[in-house]
């Protein structure tokens, strides 16, 4: 399959996808953690470009519970918070059979519409929890694999050593959750 990683740096489900055979191309307009196959642009550039299947992490900035009532005080913030869920529309509604749009819980659910699966990570064994609400199209929500009884929140991940953006960068990249990975490429990867 050709696999767009929208708005994503994770070199761990990229690295599994592509050995598993498929064709792995990240986008965002940051730099990529690793080298890997990566395009540095705005992925609205490329969603319709006949790919089989795209795995977007959409920035939450505008769009999480924690912001909403930073948005509801600031009509700056709000506009903001409309030109996400777009973004995040046109990554849903592109040309592609199988999406899975990943966000936490927020503004899409009022402004776009509701998630169809939220999972968290330690419902695959990690250690971590993290609401992981995903908007699908074509795709089956996620089944556990194996509920971790040891959890801890994904602020743990800092130690406290880190600064509140490294901190953020940290809770939400993929590659601190390795067996939710897993079952991304073991149950999506195989359509």
């Amino acid at each position: 399959m050709r696999i767009l990683l929208a708005c994503f740096r994770s070199s761990l489900l990229h690295q599994a996808l592509t050995a598993q055979g498929h064709f792995v191309v990240s986008c965002d307009v940051q730099l990529s953690i690793k080298k890997q196959r990566h395009l540095q642009t705005d992925v609205l550039n490329i969603v319709n470009n006949d790919w089989d299947m795209i795995i977007a992490c959409p920035p939450c900035t505008y769009l999480s519970r924690a912001q909403i009532h930073y948005c509801i005080k600031s009509p700056e913030r709000y506009k903001r918070s409309l030109e996400a869920v777009l973004f995040f529309r046109k990554i849903m509604e592109s040309n592609c059979a199988l999406i899975a749009c990943e966000n936490p819980p927020g503004y899409l659910s009022t402004l776009y519409r509701p998630w169809d699966a939220l999972t968290q990570p330690y419902y695959f064994g990690d250690p971590y929890f993290k609401e992981l609400c995903f908007w699908l199209k074509g795709l089956p929500p996620l089944l556990s694999t194996c509920i971790n009884p040891k959890r801890k929140s994904t602020v743990n991940l800092g130690g406290g050593s880190m600064s509140k953006i490294d901190s953020s960068n940290a809770r939400s990249n993929w590659d601190n959750y390795p067996n939710f990975i897993n079952a991304i490429v073991a149950q999506w990867g195989t359509l």
